[in-house]
C-alpha cells in the first residue's frame, strides 16, 4: 500500500521473546517477510531449466540477475530464458517384453499420443504410460501399472531428432537366492466371488472377531449379499442395478469406478469400499491367445497369458434411514413480529429401492402492530412432500 508491506510491518512488531494473545495476533495478522537467498534463486533457475528441458527444449538456457538496489533492503530478481529449438520425435517403436501384449497394444496404437514430428514432451510420455496401463485394466490386467511401461529416447541421430522406444516390460514375480529379479508375463483376472456388504458397520468389524462368519447370505444374479438378520432396507435388485460387476467377467477398472459412482449416486449409502483380493491356486496357462509372431506358429513359440481369479469385496455403510428435523424461526420489522415452525421427516428407503421420501410441514403466525390495520393477525400453514428415485430406476432387473 503505497510503496509500503503493511503486512510484513505488522508481523514484525509482534515481540519474538512473548508469547501473548497480543503478539500472537500480530503474526497471525501479518505475513512473515521472505528474506532473499541466494541458494534459493539459484535452484529457483535449475527449476525453469528442468522445466524447459521436460518439454523438449533441451537447448535452452536460463540466467538470472540480481538487483539490489531495486529498493531499500529490497532485491529484485530478473530471470532471463531462452528456449531455442524443441527436439522433436522422429520415430516411435515397440520392445514387448511381455509378448502377449503385442497385439493388444498394436491394435490400439491408432489412440496414442506420441506422433512424429511432434516436440519431445515428457509430460506427453506420462499421459501416454497412464493411458496404456488404463487401457490394459480395462481388459482384465489388475495388476498392470505405469511402471510397467518405460520409454527409450535415441538422440545419436543428431538434428535434434528423438526416436522414442515404447518398452512394455513383464511382471516383477520376485527375486531369486542371488537377488536377481524375476520376471514373467502379466496376467489376466476374472472375478470369482462378488460379495456385497450393504450394512456394513466399520466400528462393529474392528472389535468384534470373525465379524464375517456370523453372516446370511443371499444370491442374486451373482451378487452374494451378506447380512445379518433382517434382510437389507435396499432390495436386492437395486443393487444389481447399480453394480455392472459379474462372475467370470474380466476385471475392468473403468467399470469399478462406476459402481463406486453408482452406489453413491443412489443417497442411500454415505460411504463404499471396493476392496479385491487374489485367490490363490486359480492359475490357468491353458487359454492359447497367439500362435507364434505373424500367425506363423511354425517358426516361434506358443504366446499365452495366464488367467487367476479376484475376490470382490463390496463393503456399503448407510446413512441413516430415517431422520426428523424440526426448525424455530422469529423474525421482525418495523411493523410486524413473526414466528415460524418446521417439522420435517426423511425416510432414505421408503420402498426399499433407495427411495428419497421427505415431507415438511410448516406453521407460521404473524401480527401487524400497525394501529390503523384492519386485520392484524395471519396464518400461515403448509405442507410439502417429494418422493426422488435411483438415477437407474428403469434397469432391467429381470
Amino acid at each position: 500500500f503505497l510503496g509500503f508491506d503493511f503486512y510484513a510491518w505488522v508481523y514484525q512488531k509482534a515481540n519474538p521473546d512473548k508469547d501473548n494473545w497480543w503478539n500472537n495476533l500480530k503474526r497471525r495478522m501479518g505475513e512473515e517477510p521472505v528474506i532473499f537467498n541466494m541458494k534459493d534463486t539459484e535452484h529457483s533457475a535449475s527449476n525453469l531449466k528442468l522445466y524447459l528441458d521436460s518439454r523438449g527444449y533441451y537447448a535452452s538456457e536460463v540466467e538470472f540477475a540480481v538487483d539490489t538496489a531495486y529498493r531499500r533492503k529490497r532485491a529484485k530478481v530478473i530471470y532471463s530464458l531462452k528456449q531455442g529449438e524443441p527436439y522433436k520425435i522422429s520415430s516411435i517403436s515397440y520392445d514387448f517384453r511381455d509378448r502377449f501384449l503385442e497385439p493388444i497394444l498394436l491394435a490400439d496404437t491408432v489412440n496414442t499420443l506420441l506422433h512424429r514430428n511432434e516436440i519431445f514432451d515428457i509430460t506427453v510420455l506420462e499421459k501416454e504410460r497412464e493411458r496404456i496401463a488404463l487401457y490394459l485394466k480395462d481388459r482384465g490386467y489388475y495388476n498392470f501399472s505405469v511402471n510397467n511401461v518405460a520409454f527409450v529416447a535415441d538422440t545419436l541421430g543428431g538434428d535434434r531428432k528423438v526416436g522414442v522406444k515404447v518398452v512394455i516390460k513383464q511382471n516383477l514375480t520376485g527375486y531369486n537366492s542371488r537377488g536377481e529379479a524375476m520376471f514373467d508375463n502379466n496376467v489376466v483376472y476374472r472375478l470369482r466371488n462378488i460379495n456385497v456388504v450393504p450394512n456394513y458397520n466399520a466400528v462393529i468389524e474392528k472389535n468384534t472377531p470373525n465379524y464375517f462368519e456370523a453372516f446370511d447370505s443371499l444370491e442374486y444374479r451373482g451378487l452374494n449379499i451378506l447380512f445379518k438378520g433382517a434382510r437389507p432396507n435396499v432390495r436386492q435388485q437395486v443393487l444389481r442395478g447399480a453394480i455392472p460387476l459379474y462372475p467370470n467377467y474380466l476385471y475392468n477398472y473403468s467399470q469399478i469406478n462406476s459402481t463406486y459412482a453408482n452406489l453413491m449416486s443412489m443417497g442411500y449409502f454415505k460411504s463404499a469400499r471396493i476392496n479385491f483380493t487374489e485367490v490363490r491356486d486359480t492359475l490357468n496357462s491353458n487359454h492359447i491367445t497367439l500362435l507364434g509372431v505373424d500367425g506363423e506358429s511354425k517358426s516361434s513359440p506358443i504366446n499365452y497369458t495366464q488367467e487367476k481369479y479376484l475376490d470382490c469385496d463390496i463393503y456399503c455403510t448407510p446413512a441413516l434411514q430415517q431422520s426428523f428435523k424440526a426448525e424455530l424461526e422469529a423474525s421482525t420489522t418495523s411493523s410486524f413480529y413473526g414466528l415460524t415452525a418446521l417439522l420435517g421427516y426423511q425416510n432414505r428407503s421408503f420402498f426399499r429401492g433407495a427411495e428419497m421420501f421427505e415431507i415438511t410441514g410448516t406453521a407460521g403466525y404473524e401480527y401487524m402492530k400497525a394501529p390503523k390495520a384492519k386485520k392484524r393477525h395471519a396464518v400461515e400453514l403448509g405442507l410439502s412432500a417429494s418422493l426422488s428415485f435411483p438415477r437407474f430406476l428403469f434397469a432391467n432387473y429381470t
